[in-house]
C-alpha cells in the first residue's frame, strides 16, 4: 500500500502539492493569527506587518501568536497532509522514533560551531550587496520591518516571555522547518533529482526563497545546505533539528543575557582557523559517517 501512494503522486506533482499546501496553511492560520490578535489585543497584525510597529506587549504577543500559528499550521501540517498523500506513516517516514547517532551529533554540533564566524561574516557581508535600484528601496524597507518584527517580538524576553521566546523562536522554526525542507522537500528533490547534492543545494534555495530576506539570503542558503549534508551524512533528522534549535536558541538568550552579537570584532584569522577546523571536521564526516540512502521517498 506504501509503495502505491508513492507511485501514484511522482516527486515533482508531490512537490507542487506540498507548496500548495504550505501557501493555503500559512494563509488560512495567518489569518487566524490575526482575527485572534484583533479579538484579544486589539491589535491589528496585517498593519503590523505593513511597517505600523511599536514596542507594546500587545504588538508583541500579537506578532508571536501569529508566527506560532503560521509555523504550526503553514509548515508541519502541511507535512502531514503530504506524508498521507505517500500513504505513509509519519514515524515511519521521519523516523523520529529513532535515537540520533550521539557520535556524529557531536561531531555535527562541533563542525556546526565552526563555521558559525564564517556566516557571521556572511551576514555582513550580504548586508552591503547593491541591488538594481528598481528594487533596492522595496528590499531594504522589507528586510527592515522583518528586523523590526523579530526586535518587538524579543523586545520582551524576562520570566515567561523567555520560555516564549524560545517555544516560537527557536523549538518550533527547528521542528516545523526541518521537517519541512529537510525531512520532505529535500528528499522529494533527491527523487526528483537522482543526485543528493542537486536536493541539498536546491531544498536549501528554497529555504531561503521562502523566508524574503534579500539581505540575508547567502548566509541562509549556506546554513540550510549544512544542515541538509548533516541529515544526509547522519541520517537523523534529529541531527539539523537540533542544531537548527542551537542556532535560534542563541539568539534568544544572548538577548536574555544581554550579550551583544558583536560580530566585527571577530578577526580574519580566528574566523579562516575556525573555518578550517569545519572543512576538516566536514570531510571526516563525508569519509566516515553513515552515509544512509534512504533520503528519498520510497
Amino acid at each position: 500500500m506504501e509503495k502505491e501512494g508513492i507511485n501514484r503522486y511522482n516527486s515533482t506533482s508531490l512537490f507542487l502539492i506540498t507548496i500548495g499546501l504550505v501557501l493555503i496553511n500559512t494563509l488560512i492560520f495567518s489569518y487566524i493569527g490575526r482575527y485572534l490578535g484583533q479579538m484579544i489585543w486589539e491589535v491589528d497584525v496585517t498593519q503590523l506587518v505593513k511597517g505600523n510597529l511599536e514596542f507594546t506587549r500587545p504588538h508583541s504577543s500579537a506578532l508571536r501568536l501569529t508566527q506560532f500559528l503560521s509555523q504550526l499550521g503553514g509548515f508541519i501540517l502541511s507535512v502531514l497532509i503530504a506524508i498521507q498523500v505517500m500513504k505513509r506513516s509519519f514515524i515511519d517516514f521521519t523516523k523520529l522514533n529513532e535515537r540520533p547517532p550521539w557520535k556524529w551529533l557531536a561531531v555535527s554540533l562541533f563542525l556546526f560551531i565552526c563555521l558559525l564566524p564564517g556566516l557571521e561574516w556572511l551576514v555582513e557581508w550580504n548586508a552591503t550587496i547593491q541591488f538594481p535600484a528598481s528594487q533596492e528601496e522595496r528590499l531594504r524597507s522589507l528586510h527592515e520591518n522583518n528586523q523590526k518584527i523579530y526586535n518587538i517580538m524579543l523586545h520582551y524576553n524576562t520570566g515567561i516571555d523567555l520560555w516564549i521566546n524560545l517555544l516560537v523562536m527557536a523549538v518550533l522554526p527547528a521542528i516545523s522547518e526541518e521537517l519541512l525542507f529537510r525531512g520532505l522537500i529535500m528528499r522529494i528533490f533527491r527523487s526528483m533529482f537522482g543526485n543528493i547534492h542537486a536536493a541539498i543545494w536546491v531544498s536549501a534555495l528554497v529555504f531561503a526563497g521562502i523566508h524574503l530576506q534579500a539581505y540575508n539570503i547567502v548566509p541562509m542558503i549556506l546554513m540550510a545546505a549544512i544542515f541538509g549534508y548533516l541529515y544526509y551524512f547522519t541520517g537523523s533528522l534529529w541531527v539539523p533539528m537540533i542544531l537548527h534549535f542551537l542556532n535560534n536558541a542563541s539568539v534568544v538568550l544572548m538577548k536574555y543575557f544581554g550579550i551583544a552579537n558583536d560580530s566585527a570584532a571577530t578577526t580574519p584569522q580566528y574566523t579562516l582557523l575556525f573555518l578550517a577546523g569545519g572543512f576538516i571536521l566536514f570531510w571526516y564526516m563525508f569519509r566516515k559517517s553513515p552515509k544512509p540512502n534512504a533520503l528519498t521517498l520510497e
